[in-house]
C-alpha cells in the first residue's frame, strides 16, 4: 500500500483501493492454503442437524444423511440457503450452528437392495426418499 502512495506521490487510499481488493484476495494466504478467490469458488457442501427430543439415544447421529450445498448467504443475521445434489432448493433458511461441513460428500450408505439385474443393482439411499432410488453398478458398492 505504502509502495503505491509512493508511486502516486500522493495519500488517497480511495484511488488503489479496487486494485489493494484484488490484489489482496487473489494472493495465497497461509492459514488456508489457497487464495480467497480460491476458497469461496467452491459451494461447500454441509450436513443439517435433526431434531432431538428430550428421549432420543445420544448415541444416534445428530445430523442429516444427505448432503446439501450452500446456495447464498443471507445477511443479519447470517442465515443460508441451501440446494440438494440435484438442484432443488430447500424451504427455509439455516443458521450457521445448524449445519456441519462435510469432507466425503460423495460417500452415500445403501439403505436397502431393491433389484438385482446382471452386474447393477437398483438401490434405496440411507436418509434419501423413493425418488432417489437408482441403479448403479455392482463394483461402485463398498462393503
Amino acid at each position: 500500500m505504502f509502495r503505491e502512495f509512493t508511486a502516486q506521490g500522493s495519500h488517497k487510499w480511495f484511488s488503489i483501493l479496487p486494485k489493494l481488493i484484488n490484489e489482496y484476495n487473489n494472493s495465497k494466504h497461509r492459514t488456508i492454503g489457497m487464495t480467497p478467490v480460491q476458497a469461496d469458488a467452491d459451494p461447500m457442501t454441509v450436513r443439517v442437524s435433526t431434531y432431538k427430543g428430550l428421549f432420543t439415544k445420544g448415541y444416534l447421529p445428530s445430523w442429516s444423511t444427505e448432503i446439501f450445498k450452500i446456495v447464498k448467504n443471507e445477511t443479519l443475521p447470517i442465515t443460508y440457503q441451501l440446494q440438494d445434489y440435484m438442484g432443488r432448493p430447500i424451504a427455509g433458511c439455516f443458521y450457521s450452528e445448524e449445519l456441519l461441513k462435510t469432507n466425503y460428500p460423495n460417500d452415500y450408505l445403501v439403505e436397502k437392495i431393491i433389484r438385482r439385474k446382471g452386474d447393477k443393482i437398483f438401490v434405496k439411499w440411507l436418509g434419501f426418499d423413493d425418488t432417489h432410488n437408482s441403479w448403479i453398478n455392482t463394483i461402485d458398492v463398498k462393503k
